[in-house]
C-alpha cells in the first residue's frame, strides 16, 4: 500500500518532470489540446463575423466596379460616336463653304465669259 508521503513525492516528481520537459522543448509551449481548441474557437468567433462582412463588402465592391467599368466603356463608345458626328458636321459645313466658293467662281466665270464675248463683238 502507498502512504500519503509517497503520493506527495510522486506529485512533486510529476511536476518536476513536466517542468523539465518544458525546458527541453524551449521553443514549444506546453499547452493541452483543449486550451488550443478553446483559443481557436474564441479567435474565430471574435474575428469571423468581421471577416465575413468584409468579404461581402469586397464582393459588392468588386461587382459594382465591374458595373462601373461596363458603364464607362459604353460612355466612351458614345463619346467616340459623338466625336464622329461632330467630325461629320464639320465636313458638311466645310463642303457647304467650298460649294458656295465654287458657285461664286462659276458666276465670275460666266461674267468673264460675257465680258469677253462683248469685247469680241465690239472689236
Amino acid at each position: 500500500m502507498i502512504d500519503s508521503d509517497a503520493d506527495v513525492d510522486l506529485n512533486g516528481l510529476s511536476v518536476m518532470l513536466a517542468a523539465n520537459v518544458c525546458r527541453v522543448m524551449e521553443d514549444i509551449m506546453c499547452v493541452d489540446e483543449q486550451t488550443v481548441q478553446r483559443l481557436t474557437d474564441g479567435f474565430l468567433s471574435h474575428y469571423l463575423p468581421e471577416l465575413s462582412s468584409s468579404k461581402r463588402a469586397l464582393q459588392e465592391l468588386t461587382q459594382n466596379q465591374v458595373i462601373l467599368l461596363d458603364t464607362l466603356e459604353q460612355e466612351v463608345t458614345k463619346f467616340r460616336e459623338c466625336n464622329a458626328t461632330v467630325d461629320l458636321n464639320a465636313l458638311f459645313t466645310e463642303a457647304k463653304v467650298y460649294h458656295s466658293k465654287l458657285v461664286n467662281i462659276r458666276k465670275e466665270m460666266i461674267v468673264l465669259h460675257d465680258k469677253t464675248t462683248r469685247l469680241k463683238k465690239n472689236i
